[in-house]
């Protein structure tokens, strides 16, 4: 299966099936889609009216009037007419079929046309990802999901049962610096499944972190046993869909798997090493983490830097709930705190409180930063800036610092949503992860320093 799938993930020639020249179809953006991205492959658009070209490509009717094999096909066609395409790819002798078409629920495993679908690809060798699959994203071999993706590639591998969600989160992380090895919308699995494509980002010397939206399992001792192995190498970082009564049951008609007891997923996720989070923005936040600290030593002693006392207290609170500590600074490390941060209103103990002056005096964010990260006291540091005030100027500041920091440096910034998600593109293109809050930051470090803790144990 390993070798069925990296053939897929690095097609030489693909086939969009229901290519249109409508730049408001669906079908004109999962073509362009690879364009943008340069697939350095063969591109065949499918359609019935050949008349006239797409995107400056020749259309072809059928994949059966492609000359040449076909690696990967991706057919956007509505669901009654999309099952004897997918006969006529496997007669084609396809690799990989994306099945985009959005079947109901109705439409399982036990229908006779599908059953035999299924066993058809099994003796040609073909492979399956859908129905309802957005497909496969990887920048480096040029496979799109949609138009304009991000063409940065990294060490991320996402795995999801929304298409949806691995379209947003791909696209929001690819934008803020952190690069997809691939991803994988895998839909309502009548053949891969997400534990198939587990196994297989396992196995990807081109991803280092593994993410997810799981919403049930199909074989869940073999999810168990992947999970285990990998996540001795690799951190798998996961949100599990349907914990809700409501959940569960949208989880029944969305994809047609069963969401299982919650209690039971918290245990399987506990025994096997998987990293659980609670929300879209937490998987956010801890894929960011990882995906720039990932290589870096992490210990669980940090120093928190900010001007104003709150979002100070509260996350204090917080490391000491997450396991991290807060050292108290020796003397030295404050007498050189002292010789430029106010004597009123602040503190150099750590947390080191600046005070309101930092409005009108950047330097009383960037100095301690420096200070700090050549101490030896101190295995990482959170920056807190609150409110809109200057915030591209601190954000600019402190991406000015960046290559003269050696320890771990996160930045969260409290503001309005739309002046603050501007305000912190320069840090994440300096390297240094942003947030929009100081929970996000805390756990997601937090996650990692236990996570390289247990693998330091194993």
């Amino acid at each position: 299966m390993i070798e069925e799938l990296t053939r897929i993930f690095n097609p030489r020639s693909v086939a969009i099936i229901g290519a249109s020249s409508n730049p408001d179809k669906l079908g004109y953006l999962l073509l362009k889609g690879f364009i943008d991205l340069d697939f350095s492959g063969s591109l065949y658009p499918i359609n019935p009216d050949t008349s006239r070209r797409i995107l400056d490509l020749n259309v072809y009717a059928s994949v059966k009037d492609v000359a040449g094999e076909i690696d990967l096909a991706v057919i956007t066609l509505p669901p009654d007419a999309a099952i004897a395409i997918v006969k006529e790819c496997i007669e084609k002798e396809v690799k990989g079929i994306v099945v985009f078409s959005a079947f109901s629920e109705e439409v399982n495993l036990e229908r006779p046309e599908i059953k035999e679908i299924l066993s058809f690809a099994r003796q040609k060798g073909v492979r399956i990802i859908g129905p309802n699959s957005m497909g496969l994203y990887s920048p480096s071999a040029g496979l799109a999901i949609f138009a304009n993706m991000p063409k940065k590639p990294g060490p991320v591998g996402f795995i999801s049962h929304s298409g949806a969600l691995a379209y947003a989160f791909s696209n929001y992380l690819g934008n803020r610096g952190v690069g997809f090895s691939k991803v994988i919308a895998c839909g309502n699995e009548w053949d891969l499944t997400w534990a198939d494509f587990l196994a297989y980002l396992g196995h990807d010397p081109d991803t280092e972190i593994i993410a997810g939206y799981i919403e049930g399992a199909k074989d869940g001792a073999r999810f168990i046993q992947l999970a285990r192995e990998i996540t001795r190498r690799k951190p798998i970082i996961m949100i599990k869909g349907g914990k809700s009564s409501a959940g569960s049951q949208f989880v029944s008609s969305h994809t047609g798997s069963m969401a299982g007891n919650q209690n039971i997923w918290s245990c399987v996720f506990e025994q096997s090493g998987i990293i659980s989070v609670d929300s879209y923005q937490e998987l956010i936040d801890h894929v960011m983490l990882f995906s720039y600290f990932g290589h870096r030593t992490v210990g669980k002693r940090v120093a928190i830097v900010s001007g104003t006392g709150g979002p100070i207290t509260i996350s204090a609170d917080l490391c000491q709930k997450l396991g991290l500590t807060i050292p108290a600074l020796s003397a030295p490390i404050r007498a050189k705190l002292k010789e430029f941060i106010p004597p009123t209103g602040t503190s150099t103990r750590n947390p080191v409180d600046v005070s309101i002056a930092v409005a009108t005096n950047l330097s009383l964010y960037t100095r301690p930063v420096q200070i700090l990260s050549s101490s030896d006291e101190v295995d990482a540091i959170l920056l807190i800036h609150t409110g809109d005030w200057r915030g591209d100027e601190v954000a600019q500041a402190i991406a000015g610092i960046s290559s003269n920091i050696d320890k771990p440096l996160m930045a969260v910034f409290l503001g309005t949503p739309e002046k603050v998600g501007q305000a912190i593109l320069p840090l994440v293109q300096a390297g240094i992860p942003a947030f929009t809050s100081t929970e996000g930051a805390l756990k997601a470090f937090a996650s990692l320093v236990m996570w390289r803790r247990e693998r330091q144990s194993d």
